[in-house]
């Protein structure tokens, strides 16, 4: 505005000057209105905007803190919670030497006792064979291994005959089959002389009645057919006696020596 007055000034005289210095320091008063106005305008707008930054920051501050309480009372929590879990350690400590302890003693127990059993079973070990030797001694007892050794031969005899017996090729199966088929004849040939026996029993009482009926009517030659056939009869009926006085008809097993 100085610049603008001093060439109003050189151009214009001294005689225009007034107004225009008038003018011109209605203008710089203008102006200096507006800035005062424009710096207020800015102030109030900074001021306001202060205002949020502190409103904001002041919510900040309200919202950390309020973080900062509880992270306050998380560590709070958490120091609790590690205290609980130093108890609980030191108690397990405690327990797992406790446990520790016990379990070495149970190991010494099972140990004296593991030796103590050993040495019961050497001792019980060492009586049975003292009472199997003096047990062995006893007659009794010598009498009863003779028995089994006897049972124990006698079951071996049987399964052996038993597989003789169930072996159609065996020994003692076919000495059976032998000895059934002689028993067969001789029971066949004693059938056999029982029947002559009888046929002769017949005859004789045929003869015996003959002659009670007919004895005054036989003549010569009838007594001596007669006393032929007696004589028959008679010779055939001490051949049937020494027969059988020789027992031929007894069934006898003939076993071999090997399954008596």
């Amino acid at each position: 505005f100085r610049r603008v007055a001093a060439r109003s000034s050189e151009g214009f005289g001294s005689q225009s000057e007034k107004p225009f210095v008038k003018q011109v320091a209605e203008q710089q008063h203008s102006q200096s209105s507006e800035i005062e106005k424009s710096k207020a305008v800015l102030f109030q707008l900074q001021l306001q905007e202060l205002e949020k930054e502190m409103k904001s920051i002041l919510l900040e501050t309200k919202t950390t803190e309020r973080e900062i309480h509880q992270q306050d009372d998380a560590i709070e929590m958490a120091k609790h919670h590690c205290e609980n879990l130093e108890a609980q350690v030191r108690a397990l400590y405690s327990e797992n030497i406790k446990l520790r302890f016990d379990a070495e003693t149970v190991q010494e127990e099972l140990e004296m006792t593991f030796v103590r059993n050993n040495e019961y079973r050497e001792k019980i070990k060492a009586h049975k064979h003292l009472f199997w030797e003096v047990e062995s001694k006893m007659p009794v007892m010598i009498e009863l291994a003779k028995k089994q050794a006897v049972v124990e031969e006698l079951r071996a005899k049987k399964e052996e005959l038993m597989h003789d017996l169930q072996n159609p090729e065996g020994t003692v199966f076919k000495q059976v089959q032998e000895e059934i088929t002689f028993f067969k004849r001789e029971i066949t040939e004693v059938k056999e002389l029982i029947n002559k026996k009888t046929n002769l029993l017949e005859e004789e009482k045929l003869l015996h009645a003959n002659l009670a009926n007919g004895t005054n009517q036989l003549a010569e030659g009838s007594v001596c057919e007669w006393l032929s056939k007696a004589a028959k009869f008679w010779k055939i009926q001490e051949v049937l006696i020494k027969y059988l006085s020789e027992e031929k008809w007894v069934p006898q097993f003939s076993f071999s020596k090997k399954h008596q």
